[in-house]
């Protein structure tokens, strides 16, 4: 994803009150993204829930609380994406490894996605595919070996472009519970598992100056 940001003049006295509150309740805006990791089991797993735990590293997760917002905090969500760790393979030329995993896990499978707000769909069985990853490797590799050609494959859920928009329609609001669930419609067995899921919503966080 490109860097976009606006650039305009302002006043002097504009710039003080942007950098500093006029009362301790104001709240600032700060771009953010808010990210939940689970892991998908072949042959198992039906549905992964997201932002329903605080997890105990980051790398994990970010979220402040088991499925809601503290308050005082709201946020505005632009995009939605995810990334599914698959591990790239090598092996013989017939390999199946990390591109059929993720064609089972987003496309020929038939995934949906579902985000709730107090039990209010606002994102309501849209298809997986939809939701593009935020970044990832990107390279290529080769060899010639003396017997079998020997080969590489790399996977990635399609490209950076930002994922699904939703142009900030609606806001999260502090202490209403949220669901974001991934269903699929029946077991899907892959090559490599267990695989993680990594959900994120970029867009604007609200939250108390002081």
């Amino acid at each position: 994803m490109g860097f976009r940001y606006p650039v305009r003049a302002y006043t002097s006295a504009q710039l003080q009150l942007m950098s500093s509150p006029a009362r301790a309740t104001d709240l600032e805006a700060i771009p953010h993204v808010f990210h939940d990791v689970q892991a998908f089991t072949s042959a198992t797993t039906l549905s992964l829930r997201f932002f329903q735990t605080v997890q105990a590293t980051v790398d994990l997760g970010n979220f402040l609380a088991a499925g809601q917002l503290p308050d005082p905090m709201w946020f505005q969500p632009f995009y939605y994406g995810v990334d599914i760790m698959v591990l790239p393979t090598t092996g013989a030329a017939t390999v199946v490894g990390a591109l059929d995993d993720m064609h089972r896990l987003m496309m020929t499978t038939r995934p949906t996605i579902n985000f709730q707000i107090a039990m209010k769909p606002y994102i309501q069985d849209i298809p997986l595919s939809f939701l593009h990853t935020s970044g990832g490797a990107t390279g290529l590799g080769g060899g010639i070996a003396a017997g079998p050609l020997t080969t590489a494959a790399v996977a990635n859920n399609s490209i950076p472009d930002g994922g699904w928009c939703v142009y900030g329609s609606y806001v999260i609001p502090p202490k209403q519970n949220i669901a974001a669930v991934v269903t699929y419609p029946a077991v899907v067995t892959i090559n490599a598992s267990p695989v993680n899921f990594r959900l994120w919503m970029a867009g604007v966080w609200f939250r108390r100056v002081l």
